[in-house]
């Protein structure tokens, strides 16, 4: 028989992420004051009653429970509403307005569509009807035909806008998607109009290693296919990446590989320890520690800090910080402190995609992996291999395929193939994109870069020819949320059944 009791005592983290998140999914803007008092009323005569009970007692120890579980919903719950833009003094409000003239802020460099750019701003100022400019607070997100405007610039913006309802992001899934990240206007055409006040670079290091890595890596490829993707697999710059790459990596489930992820960092981290591992004894173990977070922590910021590259930059700082105190951690509990961490700084980023996929598959590699595993040993080196790899992409499926339905509404039918091909040639392409800008300064570089851009090309040829077949994947597959979660409860309740048969 299991014993869940100890298991569940293992998880620290997992007992205070649980809560949090629900309290952030529950959160409602208003009328929210009555049965949150109620409820902490509730939990401080419970303390009292417990007070009063045996410390061995059965009831007392369940009781006990109910207020700490209540803290950390309401830590959630007010996470959210101390982020929420509405709460800000100066909000623009729920209704749509015309004619405007704003001061802004640039949240990310536009991204170019079909015949327009679009771009988030967080407006600071806005110009009355007196003309006279006051403070205001709002997100918004604009579509305009130019000019293209960079992440951190200021401007001016003069447009309409229509604030979007609750009708409307109940039908649409992209305005509700807008709205979870605090975005509660959008312009209601292009008719956009957006002057540039202040267009001054920034110059931190973090953007000056970046620029001088685009650039290398535009003086290393002539073909402009190969150096998107590169730009693309190295530091995570997917604005130039063609739509078709993009298409046929989605459609063959193995876009992770185009998108920074632990990869990564596991790379590197395997290269520090293999390099300083004169450093991991004695009186300089300190410094191996503090030389890979700072190097982990630089790549994940010139990668943009995007979600999947934060959460494995937080566990590796766990890890390497548990060993530095001769304290072993527990990976599932370095997640869920990952987790924590980061919706605390950010709670919109529970909805982010990334951020779902990526602990989510985490989360499934961390329960299949190995059961999965033991299903099959083979004693042939080649063929091992192929089974662990094999084993991993299937185990990262399981948890990962309701999001990816919900989502994207299809499911890729030959991931076991594509990954096969794509996990192992884009990790050691990784590996020759490094080189190759280490040595660039050289003149050292050229036989890498025409390694790394054959092996491009043979693995691009063979992402297309696997999405080129009809049964590539099943498409116009619909999850609502009440589906997708019943999904995801079929699946706990089928884990915990064969795992209570095996023991």
């Amino acid at each position: 028989m299991i014993n869940y009791s100890h298991w569940w005592a293992s998880f620290p983290m997992l007992r205070i992420l649980l809560p949090c998140i629900t309290g952030m999914l529950l959160y409602q803007p208003y009328n929210h004051q009555s049965w949150i008092i109620s409820g902490t009323l509730t939990c401080l005569l419970l303390l009292v009653f417990i007070r009063r009970r045996p410390l061995f007692d059965n009831s007392s120890k369940l009781l006990r429970v109910v207020p700490i579980v209540w803290t950390y919903f309401i830590l959630g719950y007010y996470l959210m509403h101390f982020f929420d833009i509405r709460n800000q003094s100066g909000w623009l409000g729920s209704e749509s307005l015309s004619g405007g003239c704003y001061i802004g802020q640039a949240q990310n460099t536009s991204r170019p569509s079909k015949n327009n750019f679009s771009t988030e701003f967080r407006l600071n100022a806005a110009k009355t009807r007196s003309n006279k400019w006051h403070p205001v607070s709002a997100f918004v997100r604009l579509s305009h035909k130019g000019p293209e405007v960079k992440e951190g610039y200021t401007v001016i913006v003069s447009t309409d806008l229509s604030a979007i309802t609750r009708d409307q992001a109940k039908k649409n899934g992209f305005l509700n998607y807008l709205i979870r990240r605090n975005i509660y206007h959008v312009s209601p055409s292009n008719q956009v109009k957006i002057y540039i006040l202040d267009s001054s670079e920034k110059n931190t290091l973090i953007d000056v290693i970046r620029t001088k890595l685009s650039a290398t890596l535009d003086s290393l490829f002539n073909d402009q296919n190969v150096r998107a993707f590169s730009g693309a697999l190295l530091i995570g710059e997917r604005s130039t990446l063609d739509d078709e790459i993009k298409n046929a990596y989605s459609r063959t489930g193995v876009v992770h590989v185009i998108a920074i992820s632990g990869m990564h960092l596991a790379l590197i981290y395997a290269m520090l320890a293999g390099l300083l591992r004169f450093l991991k004894k004695g009186s300089f173990r300190w410094l191996f520690t503090l030389l890979c977070l700072g190097i982990l922590w630089m790549y994940t910021y010139i990668c943009g800090n995007s979600p999947s590259i934060a959460r494995s930059a937080w566990m590796f700082s766990f890890l390497l910080i548990g060993d530095q105190f001769n304290k072993p951690t527990l990976t599932g509990n370095n997640l869920c402190a990952a987790a924590l961490i980061m919706l605390c700084s950010q709670p919109s980023m529970l909805w982010d995609i990334g951020f779902q996929l990526s602990f989510a598959a985490v989360g499934s590699l961390l329960v299949y992996q190995e059961p999965i595993k033991k299903l099959y040993r083979p004693k042939n080196k080649a063929l091992r291999y192929s089974w662990e790899m094999t084993a991993t992409t299937i185990a990262a499926q399981i948890l990962t395929t309701p999001l990816v339905i919900y989502h994207f509404n299809q499911f890729s039918l030959v991931f076991l193939l594509s990954n096969l091909v794509a996990v192992p040639l884009s990790g050691l392409i990784l590996l020759l994109l490094g080189i190759s800008c280490l040595l660039f300064p050289l003149n050292l570089s050229a036989p890498f870069v025409m390694v790394s851009q054959n092996l491009i090309h043979l693995m691009n040829g063979r992402i297309f020819a696997l999405s080129d077949l009809e049964f590539a994947a099943a498409e116009d597959l619909n999850l609502d949320v009440p589906d997708t979660v019943a999904l995801y409860v079929l699946i706990l309740t089928l884990t915990l059944w064969i795992r209570s048969k095996k023991r």
